[in-house]
């Protein structure tokens, strides 16, 4: 499976799901995905990738001041879920290469807001 062929479908589905998914919903996802031709044989890494969207997507979103793509991503890659950040301590976000423990203070605060 490439998951980089699932990108845009991930996208989307992560954007038209912001306060998350319920297990039906994350079902008829991965049987259109199917019917569309995709490989699904590996349904957890996909619902991986699609957290990790989803957490992106509400990083962006919060357009905090030097929150950009590369800390977004770097913050992305370290926690892979909303629910992973938002209970991380500021010392874990700090603990982000290249995140000011400032930066990671006020991050923590927005994401426990949500």
């Amino acid at each position: 499976m490439v998951i980089r062929d699932l990108v845009d479908e991930i996208r989307d589905f992560a954007a038209s799901h912001p306060e998350g998914w319920t297990h039906e919903e994350w079902r008829e996802f991965i049987q259109g995905l199917s019917e569309a031709g995709h490989d699904v044989q590996d349904p957890d890494r996909i619902g991986l990738e699609l957290e990790k969207e989803r957490l992106a997507q509400t990083l962006r979103g919060m357009e905090i001041r030097g929150l950009g793509p590369r800390r977004i991503e770097s913050i992305t890659n370290r926690f892979g879920s909303l629910w992973a950040a938002r209970n991380a301590s500021s010392d874990e976000l700090a603990d982000v290469p290249r995140l000011p423990r400032s930066l990671a203070a006020r991050l923590t605060e927005e994401l426990r807001s949500l």
